[in-house]
């Protein structure tokens, strides 16, 4: 697993909707973008920007 983020919080992001995501794509390799909200160091919210792309 590799997470990324423009930020660092942008990771924190990230793994906020992971667990979404597992459900729908479950043992694939897949990629996507989140777009994320949040206050200080909290995410507030989570949302797929782009994909998931399974591969």
């Amino acid at each position: 697993m590799h997470i990324a983020g423009v930020h660092s919080i942008g990771s924190l992001g990230a793994v906020h909707y992971l667990a979404d995501i597992y459900r729908e794509v479950k043992k694939s390799s897949f990629s996507l973008a989140v777009r994320a909200c949040y206050e200080g160091q909290t995410i507030t919210e989570s949302e797929l920007a782009a994909g998931p792309y399974v591969w």
